[in-house]
């Protein structure tokens, strides 16, 4: 059995726990045809009612799909999506997911990456995940630092934690692939300091040189570094001021999860952190802005009320 066929048989009876009488609806934007193949093949050998749609995507972030794309989306049990882009963060996902439909994401997915979704130990990764959202919802105030110079502090006063851990069985319930992260949304004013993204960006991938961020009162308020930090800033500015905003914070927790091939992946790796700035429907109704970022930190020290969570890159918590 090749890894495509056994990270389909996964996805299916593990994380998603098909049964028979579900309705799946796998929508791709073409970028996987084989994987997306395989995955429709398993899902029929279970008896599911499953249909495959191939989209167009203009490479836009948050593009909604076609209105009726949606209306299918929402009377599905089952939504998987391959997709280069995110499609999870769009309203036509939110909807879907009010609508009882179970999500589950893979972007800009490779081989490497089906591997280790394969490899992923998700009852560890579960365990962990809900420990640290347990903690992000109990805590009250957090810090993070790092040797190159980091030095960030947020409110978690009233926060809800919430775990990722790839095992999506409940309706309503969404998740990324490869699984394995805990994040909040944290006190939205309260972000002050300094903080240097030595990892990866959302659409500019792996950094060669750190990007500096200086924020106060939840803003960012300068972007410094080299033509990485040149290309942030172009990419956010047509969005304006709450597109620096910083909405949510994360830590990672899947020891299969490795560095390099997809920022989607790269948040998940057991003992980096990750911020994220900008918008989206899930963070502000009332005024969403089509973008949202994830900015990863490597080796990071992370403390919530005077408990070390994370040590230079070594997570603390563990599965026990």
């Amino acid at each position: 059995m090749d890894i495509l066929e056994k990270a389909a048989r996964i996805i299916l009876n593990n994380c998603l726990n098909l049964k028979s009488n579900e309705s799946l609806l796998l929508i791709s934007d073409g970028s996987r045809p084989e994987f997306s193949k395989i995955l429709l093949q398993q899902s029929q050998k279970l008896g599911v009612h499953s249909a495959f749609m191939e989209i167009p995507l203009n490479g836009h972030y948050r593009q909604e799909p076609a209105e009726f794309i949606a209306n299918i989306m929402s009377q599905s049990d089952v939504l998987i999506l391959i997709t280069q882009y995110p499609l999870s963060r769009t309203k036509a996902c939110q909807t879907a997911s009010s609508h009882k439909t179970r999500i589950i994401s893979l972007v800009n997915v490779q081989d490497d990456i089906l591997k280790r979704i394969v490899e992923t130990k998700y009852d560890k990764v579960q365990a962990i995940t809900q420990k640290l959202a347990d903690i992000l919802t109990i805590g009250k105030s957090l810090s993070l630092t790092t040797q190159n110079g980091s030095n960030f502090h947020l409110s978690l006063v009233g926060v809800k934690g919430h775990a990722s851990y790839g095992v999506i069985q409940a309706p309503g319930q969404n998740s990324s692939l490869p699984a394995g992260e805990t994040f909040c949304t944290p006190v939205l004013n309260s972000g002050m300091g300094k903080l240097v993204i030595d990892g990866s960006v959302e659409f500019i991938g792996p950094l060669q040189t750190p990007i500096q961020l200086k924020v106060v009162g939840g803003m960012i308020k300068r972007i410094s570094g080299g033509s990485e930090a040149e290309r942030l800033r172009k990419q956010i500015k047509p969005f304006g001021s709450k597109a620096r905003q910083i909405i949510g914070f994360g830590m990672g927790a899947n020891e299969s999860a490795q560095f390099g091939l997809s920022v989607q992946e790269d948040k998940k790796v057991m003992g980096t952190a990750h911020i994220s700035f900008g918008n989206t429907f899930m963070f502000d109704k009332s005024g969403r802005l089509p973008n949202r970022i994830d900015a990863i930190i490597k080796r990071p020290t992370v403390i919530i009320d005077g408990k070390t969570i994370i040590e230079k890159g070594h997570l603390k918590i563990t599965s026990r």
